[in-house]
């Protein structure tokens, strides 16, 4: 007898979509973008993370969000390896380069950095944890 949770899930190549067919229903998600599990954190960075720092760089606010079931590598994704260069995070990655560019845009016009405003919240268990601050 087959399982009511048997899952067939069918990747479409033009499309990131994943279909996902339970027994009963049909379900479709679609994604912007699908990375594999061999995707590196350089790799990762730019079409994740690069486009809020930009921003941020001219003065708007951004936004990176990990969302996942636990074990699933969200800490992995944004911290890294601490003690590896090539691994490092999308939030160390984020950081050098805010920091690089506001040297950078020093250097141009030789401006000052009143101060850079950076939140890192964790949500477990339906609570919310401040993690960062004022650097």
């Amino acid at each position: 007898m087959a399982s009511a949770r048997l899952q067939v899930a069918h990747w479409h190549r033009h499309v990131a979509e994943k279909v996902i067919e339970p027994m009963v229903a049909m379900h479709s998600f679609e994604f912007s973008s699908v990375f594999s599990e061999e995707t590196s954190q350089e790799q990762l960075f730019m079409p994740v993370a690069g486009q809020a720092v930009d921003g941020a760089l001219q003065g708007r606010s951004g936004c990176i969000i990990a969302y996942g079931q636990t074990g699933s590598g969200k800490t992995y994704s944004i911290f890294g390896e601490d003690d590896d260069p090539v691994e490092r995070g999308l939030l160390p990655r984020a950081m050098e380069r805010l920091l690089h560019g506001c040297a950078q845009k020093a250097a141009k016009d030789g401006s000052e950095l009143d101060g850079i405003t950076v939140s890192f919240l964790e949500v477990y268990m339906d609570q919310v944890q401040l993690c960062g601050g004022m650097l």
